[in-house]
């Protein structure tokens, strides 16, 4: 008889099958460990690990009904809702969504953009507009694009395959610690959302439940990850550790909102999204006991402090 390691939870009760797409990187694996460990096709999942862009499509198109989602894609995707609580967050630098090239910001005269994820492409073009003030080309590419960049074309790489530019550049912008630092916010590079026949109140609370068991397995993570693909373990347990956060505090959702609204002035979105929660068993309570009081904004009154906010839009 097979036994897991955490309890296994019971079958929801969501039709049998569901398609779940998760991202593909490091970051993600946290969330996605108990389901990989408790057999899906028993719990009625289907499990595939895909690009973040993929994982848009792949909903877009019905092929998937649940996935990581990259933020922005919510508002182009109708009908989805969000699983209330957790995603892949951040209040600090992440090493995984940087800005590389030879020359400083302001010399830039094109970016080459990463393939893998939209999230991060509105945000660099938010950034390069609102914050630095600058307008260079955008070009979009194929992989392999990363062997053009020189001179004045920069590139913004995100995911795994940053790690390897960190030290290769000598201008490397992190783009999360731009936007922290810039407006005092949060920010969320994704989360769990799908259609509401799928993403029910009990399939929600499967995906924190996983996430659980993810977080008290981090180190296994992190040295499973480095005997598959290099580098160093001790890295990859601080990057899971202390630069991604996976309960979604109100710091992280007003960075959210504030991150939809830009977007949408700068016609990256039709439409600023009205979030729809689907609850799981997870408190508020539980949610803030992750994270330290954040001196930078006050997520009570939903407004930003004085000087760290963006322009007024």
């Amino acid at each position: 008889m097979r036994t897991c390691a955490a309890s296994c939870p019971e079958s929801p009760s969501a039709a049998p099958f569901t398609q779940i797409s998760a991202v593909s990187y490091l970051n993600a694996r946290p969330l996605v460990y108990g389901l990989q460990r408790w057999v899906p096709h028993r719990l009625g999942l289907q499990l595939s690990f895909d690009l973040p862009s993929r994982c848009a499509q792949k909903l877009a198109d019905g092929q998937a009904h649940i996935g990581l989602l990259p933020v922005i894609a919510y508002a182009r995707i109708p009908d989805l809702v969000i699983a209330d609580g957790i995603g892949i967050g951040t209040r600090t630098y992440v090493h995984t969504v940087l800005l590389v090239g030879e020359v400083p910001l302001e010399d830039i005269e094109e970016v080459l953009l990463d393939y893998s994820s939209s999230t991060s492409v509105s945000l660099l073009k938010i950034l390069c507009r609102r914050k630095w003030g600058i307008q260079p080309r955008f070009i979009e590419t194929r992989p392999g694009y990363e062997a053009h960049i020189g001179g004045r074309t920069a590139g913004l790489v995100i995911g795994d395959r940053a790690f390897a530019h960190l030290q290769r550049w000598p201008y490397v912008y992190d783009l999360a610690r731009e936007w922290v630092e810039w407006t005092g916010t949060g920010f969320v590079f994704a989360f769990w959302a799908g259609y509401p026949e799928h993403l029910t109140p009990e399939r929600a609370s499967l995906l924190r439940r996983s996430l659980e068991v993810g977080l008290s397995h981090r180190a296994h993570i992190a040295r499973q990850w480095q005997q598959v693909h290099g580098g160093d373990a001790g890295f990859y347990l601080d990057y899971l550790q202390n630069r991604i956060e996976y309960y979604l505090a109100p710091v992280h959702l007003l960075g959210m909102q504030l991150f939809f609204e830009l977007a949408y002035a700068e016609s990256l979105i039709p439409a600023v999204p009205q979030l729809r929660w689907i609850p799981s068993d997870l408190s508020r309570e539980q949610i803030d006991a992750h994270h330290p009081p954040y001196a930078g904004q006050s997520p009570a009154s939903g407004t930003l402090e004085p000087g760290g906010g963006p322009p007024a839009l």
